[in-house]
């Protein structure tokens, strides 16, 4: 997971999604073509050979709910 990269950005931190290893993404945006996007934090992982990417858009930080959204995540089998 350590050269994975989520829209050109590489990882800034490692935090955990479900229970595996995540890799922390933070950006003012992502700009392509006309214009750039809203900042955003994704947390990326490895599940068996799926990749899961969970994004929080328009924030540079995670407030009260997200991180609870965050540490509640689960894999269901």
């Amino acid at each position: 997971m350590s050269t994975y990269h989520f829209l050109d950005g590489k990882a800034e931190a490692t935090s955990t999604l479900g229970d595996q290893e995540a890799l922390v993404f933070k950006s003012d945006g992502y700009c392509d073509g006309p214009g750039c996007g809203d900042p955003y934090i994704a947390y990326a992982t490895k599940n068996g050979t799926d990749f899961y990417n969970v994004v929080m858009y328009g924030d540079k930080e995670l407030d009260t709910t997200e991180q609870d959204i965050v540490a509640s995540f689960k894999f269901v089998h």
